[in-house]
């Protein structure tokens, strides 16, 4: 297909009956997914919980307490040796703030001789299972340990997904990372998660348990795991899951102009689920380009194509770091963008080749609208 294929490729796909009518029930209260909360609900959740009790208060409290934390933690940042300011983690951009008002309240726990550890709340929509931890070391942490990483090994009905890939363990999944940093002003007292997200199609459909194995904890007194201790033991806990598939709602929205292609499959407070195609002009094009970074001359492709995902205020969503890619079978190049309350998503290609100027070319844009 040349070109000039591309160029009578202009129709534009609506987003689908059945999607608008969804999207309708979620923004009027009537479906599952409430991505805000308003002050006032806030103040009438706290005003019916004061009035039933204080042990049921502590609960309620530290329900919602784990996700604040986990929130705090995504948002915190560390200013690295080289000046540079980053991420405490950049691999979690979970929007926790939406998932927690999803999660169910669970109580386990397991310790080992070095470790303690907690799960206070759970959330799973049969595709993606997501459980929060809170944890302290037996030692009372005087050496000042600052996060907890670990592999991380799940049972669910007999079937293992494991970050090892041993002879008859299965790795089918998209997703499986979890750890547990140090709370901002405590001295022994982490939080973390683990999320498991399964290959596209899989499920989990009925109630059950996970049996979840933490093994070759890793201790860094730096948030980049400088001078990384290992404990010797591991945490073995048993998770009870209800899955609420009704959380996830298939979005066939779609749009083709000139040659541009964006779709959005699925959406949950884990994630949206999103694939995009541009002309295939753009990689077949031989052009080439020069310029200087410093006293180099450089050469490179005229082109290189990407696609990024925008909110209604312009902020970049980011995507889910997955160990694969979601596979619809249509071509598309997918992924996972964390969970917004945004009233819009905007996609956008750039010619990712600079030329040494550090602007990107803004090549096409689409903007889903998501009526109220």
């Amino acid at each position: 297909m040349n070109i000039n294929d591309y160029k009578k490729v202009t129709d534009r796909l609506e987003i689908s009956e059945r999607c608008r009518e969804e999207v309708l029930n979620m923004r009027k209260g009537t479906g599952k997914i409430k991505h805000k909360m308003s002050k006032k609900a806030v103040a009438l959740i706290a005003a019916a919980v004061m009035t039933v009790g204080a042990g049921t208060a502590a609960v309620a409290a530290n329900h919602f307490g784990v996700f604040d934390r986990l929130s705090g933690k995504k948002d915190r940042t560390i200013t690295l040796d080289n000046g540079v300011e980053a991420k405490i983690d950049k691999f979690d951009n979970n929007n926790y703030e939406i998932i927690g008002q999803h999660a169910q309240d669970v109580t386990a726990a397991a310790q080992s001789e070095e470790l303690s550890v907690n799960v206070e709340s759970v959330y799973c929509d049969g595709s993606n299972l997501i459980v929060a931890l809170t944890g302290s070391l037996a030692d009372g942490n005087p050496s000042g340990i600052i996060s907890l990483n670990f592999n991380c090994d799940i049972t669910i009905d007999g079937e293992t997904y494991s970050v090892n890939a041993l002879e008859g363990w299965s790795q089918n999944y998209l997703r499986l990372y979890g750890n547990m940093v140090l709370d901002e002003g405590e001295t022994n007292s982490f939080t973390g998660s683990i999320s498991l997200t399964l290959q596209t199609g899989e499920k989990i459909e009925n109630p059950t348990t996970a049996d979840i194995r933490l093994y070759n904890i890793s201790c860094g007194y730096k948030y980049v795991m400088d001078n990384a201790v290992y404990l010797d033991s591991e945490v073995n806990l048993t998770v009870d899951v209800v899955p609420e598939p009704e959380l996830v709602q298939e979005c066939y929205a779609s749009m083709s102009e000139n040659g541009f292609e964006a779709k959005i499959y699925e959406v949950s407070p884990s994630g949206i689920t999103i694939g995009s195609k541009y002309p295939r002009f753009y990689d077949t094009n031989t052009e080439t380009v020069t310029w200087y970074e410093g006293e180099n001359l450089l050469e490179g492709p005229k082109y290189s194509v990407g696609a990024q995902w925008f909110d209604e205020n312009g902020n970049r969503i980011e995507l889910l770091d997955l160990r694969e890619l979601p596979d619809y079978g249509d071509g598309f190049n997918t992924g996972i963008l964390a969970s917004t309350d945004s009233s819009t998503i905007t996609v956008k290609w750039f010619n990712k080749q600079t030329q040494g100027t550090g602007d990107k070319e803004l090549l096409y844009e689409y903007t889903f609208t998501l009526p109220e």
